[in-house]
């Protein structure tokens, strides 16, 4: 004949609630480790905005140094609309990889930029239009 502790430890009731337990305890682990990964990688929306402005700074001061002096620095919330090259948008992650693919093709003497990731070659200088997100410049020969 078994024990009382065999019988309670082999019961399918005993085996049933320590699973729901042990579920349960894994489950506030998972949302204790997600709420430690969110909060370090939680960004304020002030932060991010100091974070864009800091970026606009080191690319128009990257723009105006060494090889940069032929380009015009970055205009922000600026668009040259017209006078693209044929064919579809350069595909780029930053308005300074627009402005650095117009450098390298002689013919372009101006771009802009489309956020969030195309870069318009320009033939001519379109005169610049006020366009939030957007980033232009000219080529300055």
């Amino acid at each position: 004949m078994a024990t009382l502790k065999e019988r309670i430890e082999n019961h399918p009731a005993v085996f049933f609630l320590g699973a729901i337990v042990l579920g349960f305890l894994a489950g506030i682990s998972a949302y204790q480790t997600v709420l430690e990964i969110s909060n370090q990688t939680t960004v304020s929306r002030n932060e991010l905005t100091a974070l864009r402005k800091d970026l606009k700074i080191l690319e128009e001061k990257a723009a105006d140094m060494g090889a940069g002096q032929e380009m015009s620095p970055i205009s922000y919330d600026m668009d040259r609309h017209g006078d693209d090259f044929d064919g579809p948008a350069l595909p780029t992650r930053f308005p300074g990889q627009c402005q650095d693919k117009c450098r390298d093709i002689p013919e372009c003497k101006a771009w802009a930029y489309e956020p969030p990731n195309k870069c318009w070659l320009k033939k001519g200088k379109p005169s610049e239009q006020s366009r939030p997100g957007f980033a232009s410049g000219v080529k300055r020969n």
